[in-house]
């Protein structure tokens, strides 16, 4: 039997100097202990507006075109 299995392995972080994007990830690896604890949206609504914001990701963007 094969099953599919990339040949190469998924990333597990990367680089970038997108504030958005390290919040993104550092919840992400959070995740689990965040699940347990009960404590995935206090730990969201602690973080500012604009943690999240992709507004800078979009101006990149542009300027690369």
């Amino acid at each position: 039997m094969h099953a599919f299995l990339p040949k190469n392995p998924p990333i597990k972080n990367y680089k970038t100097k997108a504030k958005s994007l390290n919040n993104l990830e550092n919840i992400a690896s959070l995740l689990p202990k965040l699940l347990l604890t009960n404590k995935v949206q206090s730990t969201i609504n602690s973080m500012s507006n604009n943690s999240f914001s992709v507004d800078i990701l979009l101006k990149n963007k542009k300027r690369k075109k």
